[in-house]
């Protein structure tokens, strides 16, 4: 007797196995930072992960390949005054990374394709405008080097990333940006898919990065 109650799963005996040791990546110091966020990205070539450091803010760039035991003076991106935040690659480049702080700003790195040998603290492009921490930074996912910045400040900014130049500045309460996206749901209609989604509240100051890479 089917009970009407119970919805029908596809994925409800499907049960994952753990990968072996060698297949992990292990010793890896992830951050203690109580802020809401993922604190790692990855793309077909790299995994990304905010790690804990003393001062400033650091995060670690592997190859994907790079599994096992890490070594505690593995090279990091170590160039921001605070703690990094948030970190999320370019879906148009998967050599370049974004990353936000509690220093106020958003930073553009190139991760070479072999992965660092030393340290990175030149970025390619420094990002000013947010007055408190940035906490959130999302690529707009069809339009290449748009990137979007949510802070603590109560103001959304736009600004074009190749001069610095402020085009708008408002909160974020006053606008929302959506972006021609269709998504089907589970009807099989198509439904237009919210950009910034939950993760910018009115609480926080958004900004729109129109980015210039050379």
């Amino acid at each position: 007797l089917w009970f009407r109650g119970v919805r029908s799963s596809k994925f409800r005996h499907v049960y994952g196995v753990p990968a072996k040791r060698e297949g992990c990546y292990d010793n890896i110091k992830i951050t203690k930072n109580a802020h809401d966020s993922h604190f790692c990205s990855i793309n077909p070539k790299f995994v990304a992960v905010v790690t804990e450091v003393a001062g400033g803010g650091t995060f670690l760039v592997l190859p994907i390949s790079s599994t096992g035991r890490l070594d505690f003076n593995s090279s990091r991106v170590t160039g921001h005054r605070g703690p990094v935040l948030d970190i999320k690659w370019n879906p148009f480049n998967d050599n370049i990374i974004a990353s936000c702080s509690d220093d106020c700003t958003v930073k553009l790195w190139h991760i070479p394709d072999g992965g660092l040998v030393t340290h990175l603290n030149e970025w390619l492009i420094d990002l000013h405008g947010h007055k408190r921490r940035v906490g959130h930074i999302e690529w707009h996912p069809t339009a290449e080097n748009i990137l979007v910045s949510a802070g603590f400040d109560h103001l959304r900014e736009v600004k074009n990333g190749s001069t610095g130049m402020c085009l708008l500045t408002s909160r974020v309460a006053d606008f929302f940006v959506k972006v021609i996206d269709k998504l089907p749901n589970s009807g099989g209609d198509y439904v237009e898919r919210t950009f910034i989604q939950e993760m910018f509240n009115c609480s926080q100051a958004m900004n729109m990065w129109a980015i210039s890479i050379q």
